[in-house]
């Protein structure tokens, strides 16, 4: 199964899901109502984990997650939610955080 982050960050404004987790070999995971609940069946990869980091990750930040362990920015998903998202290497493998408060109008544009 491939996932799509446009999918994953739909789910998350949807739900008013309070955080979004991908970390490699664990379903995605969404914080809702204070419980973790997978958002999906299949095991994110390396490779599905990095793709979903570049689709919105300006694309100066990609080299950041290998060079430097990891990577901060805000993203804005169009007119829906703007994102502070966290990567970092996590046991030498991609994860990528957006924690509750992102999708909040207190980030600066």
């Amino acid at each position: 199964m491939t996932y799509s982050m446009e999918k994953l960050l739909d789910l998350v404004i949807a739900e008013n899901a309070s955080d979004l987790h991908l970390v490699v070999d664990k379903e995605p995971i969404v914080r809702l109502h204070g419980q973790l609940l997978s958002a999906g069946k299949a095991k994110l990869t390396s490779e599905d984990t990095l793709r979903m980091f570049k689709e919105i990750a300006p694309e100066k930040k990609h080299n950041d997650l290998e060079e430097h362990g990891g990577s901060e920015f805000s993203y804005a998903y169009g007119d829906k939610a703007r994102f502070r998202v966290s990567a970092y290497l996590d046991r030498g493998k991609p994860a990528v955080a957006i924690p509750s408060h992102s999708h909040e109008d207190s980030i600066p544009r």
